[in-house]
Parts: structure tokens; sequence; C-alpha cells
């Protein structure tokens, strides 16, 4: 039995239209699975709560696929417990704007073709998950791809909002959104004054650009910000930048999309299982590129437990 939770809104009128081909495939093919939409934020994790919550232990294990974006991935693996993981195998559709996780998991990004291979899977591999702790709230939330602070973290909370992503989304082009939003917030973003303590032991003092932590190689729609980053290493791809004109921010976002910025001096990518970070002021937090509030003091480590994903 399948699990599909699906998020119409992930791609505008496009993830619609997407479903209803994934779903004449499914039935033509005579396959067993039941489908749940999601309705509100946060849906997508109460959805597979319940599911693990149900599923009785010992059994054949829990087949959950997400029909959706980065964002509803990181719903699903926000709902399932701890104790969960081991009976839990994930699969992915790509129908969202950015899908950086079907990248880098070699997922095939035409959602037919990834249906084929959630169906048939060659194997199943173990995926790292990090973990965002808020000091001050004392919550916390894992990541698939990325979570970030300072200017990554500012494109991603203004992409969410802007209407100008479901007109971009309509044609087909999501991902430009970010890059137009780089552009723009190169002249407005505010540099983070922070402490870093990377593994409780090497620390570093200064003003940065932003400070993100990756799961995966790319994220923002094919930035590749940690071009050596491993999924199932136990280890982060810490991207720390420190603070540059406007002018020169420009000038580098193309190094972006080719990993080629680990060159230039200023651009640091740290393979740790912790950092530490203490900021100044409050700056914007994303998770896996939606919105996780505003906070001071957080911490990025490497989950203990790993997930099955069908590739």
């Amino acid at each position: 039995m399948y699990h599909f939770i699906v998020n119409l809104n992930s791609k505008s009128d496009t993830a619609r239209s997407l479903w209803q081909q994934l779903e004449a495939e499914l039935n033509r093919r005579h396959v067993k699975y039941r489908t749940y939409f999601t309705q509100y934020t946060g849906h997508a994790s109460d959805i597979a709560a319940r599911l693990c919550a149900s599923h009785g232990r010992g059994s054949a294990p829990l087949v959950i696929v997400t029909a959706g974006g980065d964002g509803t991935s990181n719903e699903v693996v926000n709902g399932i417990p701890a104790s969960s993981f081991q009976n839990v195998i994930l699969g992915f559709l790509p129908i969202g704007s950015g899908n950086d996780l079907a990248a880098a998991l070699g997922i095939p990004s035409d959602p037919m073709e990834a249906l084929a291979h959630v169906l048939a899977p060659r194997r199943t591999v173990r995926m790292d998950l990090g973990i965002l702790h808020c000091t001050q709230t004392g919550k916390a939330r894992r990541f698939c791809v990325s979570s970030g602070i300072g200017y990554d973290a500012d494109i991603c909370l203004e992409a969410s909002t802007t209407p100008a992503k479901v007109f971009l989304n309509r044609l087909r082009l999501g991902r430009l959104i970010y890059l137009i939003l780089a552009v723009k917030q190169a002249f407005t973003h505010r540099p983070l004054h922070a402490k870093l303590v990377f593994d409780g032991v090497r620390s570093r003092s200064g003003k940065y650009l932003f400070i993100a932590a990756m799961n995966a190689a790319r994220e923002g729609g094919g930035l590749r910000l940690a071009p050596k980053a491993k999924m199932n290493d136990r280890k982060l791809s810490v991207c720390v930048v420190r603070d540059f004109p406007a002018a020169k921010i420009l000038l580098l976002l193309p190094t972006l999309l080719f990993g080629l910025h680990t060159r230039v001096p200023g651009f640091e990518v740290i393979d740790c299982s912790s950092v530490e970070i203490r900021c100044q002021d409050s700056a914007v937090l994303h998770t896996d590129g939606e919105f996780a509030g505003r906070q001071k003091h957080i911490r990025y480590s490497c989950a203990g437990e790993q997930v099955r994903v069908m590739l």
C-alpha cells in the first residue's frame, strides 16, 4: 500500500494538473494506494504522524510518498516520530518549485519518471536529516536539504509571500524567483554579527552575509552552496559567507550555480557534526526553504536517526 501526501498548492495550478496525470497512471497500473491532500501549513506533518500512529509494528514497512516541493517533504519528516523511522520508507515526486531534495537524491525531475521509480525502486538508501535547535524557544525542527540564517533565509521568506512566485510557477519558471530576490536582497539585507562554534571547539566571530547548514549539495532551486556535501555521512556541510558589498554579491551569484564560490576568499564550507550560532540581533531562519521564525541563538546538528528513501 502506498500513501501519497499531496500538496496541490506547491506549484500553483501546475501541481493540480500534474497530480491528475500521476493519479491516472496509478489507476492504469492498478496500484493500491491512498491519497491525502494537504489543506494548511503543517498538515503534511499531521498526516504523517497519524499514519505512523496507526501503522502496526512488526508489519510491512509504511510507504509514504510526498507529491510536492521541498517544504512538503520537510513537513513529512517532521511528522514522523523518531521511533518510527526504522519502519518507514519515503518516496518523493517533485512537483514543487525548487525540488532540490529530488535533485540531490538523483530522482528524475519529470514527475511521471519519478513515479516509475517509486513503483519499482532499484534500491533504498539511508538519508541523514539535519536538526535546527532554537535555544530561546527550546523547539527543534528537522530538515532534509538545508537550513539557513541571514541572506538566504530572507530570500526564502520573501519567495514564500510574493505573488510573483505564483505567476512564474504558472509559466514553469518558479526557480527564477529566487534569482530575482537574490538580486533585490543584495541591496536590502542586514549583515549578521555572530559568533560561531563548530563541534563545541572551534570558534570564530565576524560579520556574515549568511550561514547555511547543508545536508544536500544545493538549495534555492539549484544554488550549489556545498558541492561536496553527502547525505549519508552523518555530517553537515556549513556554508559560511562573510558580508560583501551589494555589487560584489551580484558578481558572485553566478558562481553559486556551479559551486565555484568555494574558490573565493570569504566563502568557506566546513564539515562538522554541529555548529552553534549566536547573533547580536534576531535574524530570519529557514528550513528547506520554509520560514522558521526569527532567532538570535541557534544550533545545527545531524540527527541521530536516518530515514530510508526509495531510489
